[in-house]
């Protein structure tokens, strides 16, 4: 795929993305909200979704990938081409933190809307801790794969060395790396609600809604796939890269705003009383009054838990 070709793309996906993120800010504000985290981020994510298709704009347009020693041998490279090539390399690894932090904002931002699911069950605390550790470790091991695949780091933008293309700079490892990890956390958010939804006083029909809902992250995982299997076939090619790379960003897009945007703009939304609307689980127990002077987190019967209610909502 050409350069020019792949232009187009990447500021198509861009206002797509933002589009999707401005709809979901949309809805929230129909609904005389105000501004709570998961919007805060959103604005976040909205001004890096800008600043990567900047980035990535220049890296495209910018000399063609690569020089091998038969270009080197035809070509007389001039001082501005080889700070060119140089100032292109550092966009571009700058560019691969941007899509890096631009995909697990998406994860946290869909992980915060989840908190309403945990909230006030006795282990709360373990799924926390859990998937903040796993969002911060697995973000730290993809950012020193990204700074470390080439050592040292000058090596990324050094282009011709020792007679041969230096290839430590097209990411091969940070790729598969920040791949397998993408998949991981993506599959521990799809699992996340399914307990509580399988517990939830409510009708098949509306279950499988829901399931449905929650399932939407299956396709971040199938774009994940495609894109590693499709950059494994054409390692030495940016723009292709660079495709996959912005179809995976609406993906992780779509499937973070999702949720908000249904509870908005579902039917039922809008005709029931707040109070009806939300989606109970009833806890089956009854706590006796020893644990209660324990401190236990188990709730009384009857209590309820609100499955739409994203903190600070």
């Amino acid at each position: 795929m050409s350069s020019d070709s792949t232009l187009p793309l990447i500021w198509a996906a861009a206002v797509l993305n933002f589009l999707i993120m401005f709809i979901r800010l949309a809805v929230r504000k129909w609904k005389r909200s105000g501004l709570d985290t998961g919007d805060l981020m959103t604005i976040g994510l909205i001004v890096l979704n800008f600043a990567h298709a900047s980035t990535i704009h220049i890296v495209i347009t910018g000399p063609k990938d690569g020089m091998t020693e038969a270009y080197r041998r035809v070509h007389n490279i001039s001082v501005e081409e080889a700070h060119t090539r140089e100032l292109k390399s550092k966009l571009l690894l700058l560019g691969r933190m941007e899509i890096l932090t631009y995909l697990w904002g998406q994860k946290v931002l869909l992980f915060v809307f989840y908190r309403g699911l945990i909230r006030r069950l006795r282990w709360e605390r373990a799924i926390l801790r859990t998937f903040w550790s796993a969002f911060a470790l697995s973000y730290l091991a993809v950012a020193l794969a990204t700074f470390l695949e080439c050592r040292p780091l000058s090596r990324f933008w050094i282009v011709f060395e020792l007679g041969h293309e230096n290839l430590c700079g097209r990411g091969v490892v940070q790729l598969y790396v920040q791949g397998g990890f993408n998949i991981a956390t993506d599959i521990m958010l799809i699992a996340l609600p399914f307990h509580v939804l399988f517990q939830a006083q409510r009708s098949f029909v509306q279950k499988l809604q829901l399931g449905i809902l929650f399932l939407l992250g299956i396709f971040c995982i199938l774009t994940t796939v495609l894109r590693l299997q499709q950059n494994s076939a054409h390692k030495l090619s940016q723009a292709n890269r660079t495709t996959w790379a912005n179809a995976e960003l609406i993906a992780s897009t779509f499937v973070a705003s999702a949720p908000t945007m249904y509870v908005a703009l579902h039917p039922r939304n809008r005709h029931m009383p707040e109070a009806a609307r939300q989606i109970h689980v009833q806890r089956s127990f009854v706590v006796s009054s020893d644990r209660s002077k324990e401190g236990s987190d188990d709730m009384e019967l009857g209590t309820e838990v609100e499955i739409w209610t994203p903190e600070g909502r």
